[in-house]
């Protein structure tokens, strides 16, 4: 990958708020299909979170990537109008009543193949040659409150770290260092408008667990 070339984002995004639940793949995986629908047709929706994460939490909340992605690639996304997900809480996050009646809508912004999305191996090269072909990644990493109380995170110190998704959207250098700069799901407050900044250090501390492309 050829750092010294520019691939900006042009999509007009603002970070959502995933509030009190544990929905960052939801968002992640929203943040994608806006992505790729606005370079498709030009019009910048708003996706709900919660089709996704409604259909792929866990026991105890979260859930994998894989699984989000596995969704949105098979059944395309509804717009929040139609499936809303405010508020951000987990009971209401994780409530999936009417998914079916919603299907149709989701299967008009269905853009992908079946198949379409696909795990990243290698580092930091490899998720930056991702986002130049394919425009958007979901990255999922470990960290801690203290790591990320600014836009550029740094690994966790934690004995337990949590873990997070959100959306890589443009490679690029910064303070010297390979980067990725990542649309957040922690309101525009957060960060840098919405933004952060993972680093070539922060992929060599073995923090990052995986990255997919769809």
């Amino acid at each position: 990958f050829d750092w010294t070339k520019s691939y900006p984002c042009t999509v007009p995004l603002v970070a959502s708020n995933q509030g009190q639940s544990l929905s960052c793949t939801g968002h992640a995986t929203a943040n994608m299909a806006k992505i790729l629908y606005f370079i498709k047709t030009g019009i910048l929706e708003d996706f709900s979170q919660r089709f996704i994460y409604s259909q792929a939490f866990l026991p105890g909340g979260g859930a994998y990537g894989r699984d989000a992605l596995s969704i949105l690639a098979n059944e395309g996304i509804p717009l929040n109008a139609d499936f809303p997900s405010d508020p951000e809480d987990e009971q209401h996050m994780e409530d999936k009543t009417g998914v079916d009646l919603v299907l149709p809508k989701a299967k008009l912004f269905d853009i992908y193949g079946d198949n379409a999305y696909a795990l990243i191996t290698g580092g930091i090269d490899e998720v930056a040659a991702a986002i130049r072909d394919h425009k958007c990644v979901m990255i999922l990493a470990k960290g801690d409150d203290a790591g990320w109380q600014g836009a550029d995170v740094k690994p966790p110190a934690a004995a337990v770290p949590w873990g997070h998704a959100f959306t890589g959207i443009e490679p690029l250098m910064r303070n010297s260092r390979k980067a990725i700069d990542f649309l957040n799901s922690w309101t525009p407050g957060w960060g840098q408008n919405g933004h952060g900044f993972i680093d070539e250090l922060y992929f060599k501390s073995g923090n990052v667990m995986a990255a997919f492309t769809i």
